[in-house]
């Protein structure tokens, strides 16, 4: 996976994504839909959810991943640290904190072959 710009990546086809989201100050409000489906996070990450999918093809088609968080009742500083990952290296990071304008973000993968 490669960053192209902030929240666009290129990867290849039948590489692994992982979001892995970490929860500071706040419960696990955060929600993700790949490609307008719902996208559970793995079961053996209930309290920093971890979100894994495939990328797959053509060359040239992308995923779309929608990112909404939220902050019931979270005191001064609540963030969510947010670090995305290809399984054929490369990483990206980002953070939504409680005072961010717009707390839903979406994330743009291109197949490559």
């Amino acid at each position: 996976m490669q960053k192209i710009k902030p929240l666009r990546y290129s990867a290849r086809i039948g590489e692994k994504i992982t979001i892995a989201v970490t929860p500071i100050g706040v419960g696990v409000f955060v929600a993700a839909a790949l490609d307008g489906a719902v996208l559970t996070a793995e079961p053996d990450s209930p309290n920093a959810p971890r979100y894994e999918f495939d990328i797959s093809g053509p060359a040239g088609t992308s995923h779309f991943v929608e990112m909404e968080f939220s902050f019931p009742q979270a005191g001064a500083g609540a963030r969510y640290d947010v670090k995305v990952s290809g399984s054929n290296g490369g990483s990206d990071s980002f953070t939504v904190s409680k005072d961010d304008a717009v707390k839903d973000k979406g994330l743009r993968f291109k197949a490559t072959a």
